[in-house]
């Protein structure tokens, strides 16, 4: 008797419901998106029997009913405590939280533009991020940045200066392959989650049918924004009230600067004379590594990364070479100095110097705002050293939770010459999610 009424009960609710029968749009993006969760997860047993009195009315409504069954059962048989969720939820809760921590240019962030100066090397980056998708709601596996790089003179990078292009400038090319992020849950988390998102697609759904959408758009762009607008919601429930127990991802780089412009040094070979030669030098270097994220719902989360690196090198750059000041006379009066210029006596060797590295990068203070940093680098060859760095990165977000402004003090050796400094991340722009 009870399930004739339960039955009943849900066949009047669909005819009523069936006056707002919502557009076809509507129906595929929300198709789409039981279809995507967790489609990246190996499941070879699934069972479809279930009941269908639990089966949501909006689920029905929208003939989503098979695919919300099978991500029903993909996250009952899950063992790893693994929160399945669409790739495009996916993105749009890593995008933020990886963007964190953006104080080089050699790290990640999902935000269209970037800059990022260093008082410590000298450098400032400016550069920008472009996706590789051909669907929106795909999951973000390929991200690539370009940039220009150059050092900083006069408290600002000059490009192009008395006609001439300035030193040490050139193009920076970075390319990020992400792995698949996992959200891990405790307890009812799950059901919380499972139960908001019905909600949310069927306020969702109230809202477009009494909202004039803009027919300018394709119903493909449509569905888009539907399936864009579901992830949204799901992710800001979550965030909001702390529905996981622990995040993670990893993603590798590989990363290349490109000199336009020569750096440029004044050799004194022999320092019984004043004649100097001019030697050009294009300081182009490779990276490539690997990082690991963690976060918890606490607020508190770590980056570990290794890096393999290879450069090209000189004998003045590691300091081998003597430095020098010469005055420079007046050519109208000998006694009047114009100017001091620096040269370096000796034999000028170029090298390429390769060298391992390794970054530990820890937010735990005040909900994650501030912690700690270190890393280690050692150099092979030529030029044999081992440097490292100790810093307390900042990570400040706007009204919305996004990080801004990531800023890191930083004291490091290098070549056993020590440097305090600042490193100052920049990002702004819509993410790529």
């Amino acid at each position: 008797m009870k399930k004739i009424f339960t039955l009943l009960l849900l066949s009047f609710s669909l005819l009523m419901f069936a006056q707002n029968d919502p557009p076809k749009y509507i129906k595929d993006a929300v198709d789409k998106y039981y279809r995507d969760i967790g489609i990246n997860e190996k499941d070879n047993s699934i069972n479809k029997l279930i009941d269908s009195t639990i089966i949501p009315q909006v689920i029905m409504i929208t003939g989503a009913k098979s695919n919300f069954i099978t991500a029903l059962v993909r996250q009952q048989n899950d063992k790893g405590s693994k929160l399945l969720l669409t790739p495009s939820a996916l993105n749009q809760f890593f995008a933020s939280e990886i963007s964190s921590y953006v104080t080089s240019s050699k790290d990640l962030t999902f935000q269209k533009a970037y800059a990022v100066l260093s008082t410590a090397d000298e450098t400032l980056f400016l550069g920008g991020t472009f996706d590789t998708r051909k669907d929106e709601t795909d999951a973000v596996r390929f991200l690539i940045t370009t940039g220009v790089k150059g050092k900083v003179d006069d408290d600002f990078t000059s490009i192009y200066k008395n006609g001439k292009l300035q030193n040490d400038l050139g193009f920076n090319i970075k390319f990020h392959y992400i792995g698949n992020g996992s959200i891990y849950y405790e307890g009812e988390q799950e059901e919380k989650m499972s139960t908001f998102r019905e909600n949310a697609i069927e306020k969702l759904i109230k809202e477009a049918v009494y909202d004039n959408v803009s027919d300018d758009k394709t119903t493909k762009e449509k569905q888009t924004d539907f399936y864009k607008k579901i992830a949204k919601e799901e992710v800001d429930y979550m965030r909001k009230f702390r529905l996981y127990n622990l995040s993670t991802d990893h993603w590798y780089s590989v990363e290349t600067y490109i000199p336009v412009s020569a750096r440029q040094y004044e050799i004194l070979n022999d320092i019984s004379t004043t004649q100097v030669k001019k030697e050009n030098f294009y300081p182009w270097y490779i990276t490539a590594g690997a990082t690991k994220y963690w976060k918890w719902s606490s607020g508190q989360s770590c980056y570990i990364s290794g890096f393999g690196n290879i450069k090209n090198n000189n004998n003045v750059e590691t300091e081998t070479l003597t430095k020098y000041t010469l005055p420079v006379y007046s050519p109208q009066n000998s006694f009047l100095i114009e100017e001091n210029k620096t040269v370096y006596g000796g034999d000028f060797q170029k090298f390429i110097t390769p060298s391992l590295s390794a970054e530990f990068v820890s937010f735990f203070i005040l909900d994650g705002i501030f912690g700690f940093s270190s890393g280690i680098d050692k150099t092979f060859g030529k030029y044999d050293t081992l440097n490292w760095k100790l810093g307390i990165p900042f990570s400040l977000k706007d009204k919305e939770g996004k990080p801004s402004v990531n800023f890191e003090l930083v004291w490091k050796e290098v070549n056993k010459d020590h440097f305090v400094g600042i490193n100052i991340g920049f990002t702004f722009g819509k993410f790529i999610q």
